[in-house]
């Protein structure tokens, strides 16, 4: 397993560690895009996934638009690294995550102020306005 000693955070914390780089345009807030993930918590426990990911098996991908608030504030942040084809590691802070609150509908629960690690593969991207 790799060390990452020379990633610093974003200015927000965010820990976005690049595994392949992606083609074309940067996404940029109001893209709509579909992504395949693992969300994990710190002691590696898997929280959440789109189906099949984790056995490399690619099901139905998450789709969102960036910007809009419906996703994690660390993944939206993340997402305006990525280009197609981009798969990155994300660390996650629990103010980027679900906050002091956690996430009690999830199964497993995310308890409060809850780090998470996630890995993301950016499917596909469908520009603001197409």
């Amino acid at each position: 397993q790799a060390n990452y000693p020379d990633v610093e955070p974003t200015r927000s914390g965010l820990y976005y560690i690049e595994e392949v780089k992606g083609t074309g345009d940067t996404i940029v807030p109001g893209d709509k895009i579909q992504i395949f993930y693992a969300t994990w918590l710190i002691d590696s426990t898997l929280i959440d996934e789109t189906n099949g990911y984790i056995a490399g098996h690619r099901f139905e991908p998450y789709e969102f638009v960036v910007g809009a608030g419906t996703a994690i504030a660390g993944l939206e942040e993340a997402a305006t690294y990525m280009q197609k084809g981009t798969v990155a590691n994300l660390i996650i802070n629990s103010q980027l995550a679900y906050g002091q609150n956690g996430n009690t509908y999830g199964n497993p629960p995310v308890p409060g102020f809850t780090t998470l690690l996630m890995q993301v593969e950016v499917y596909k991207i469908y520009k603001q306005g197409q």
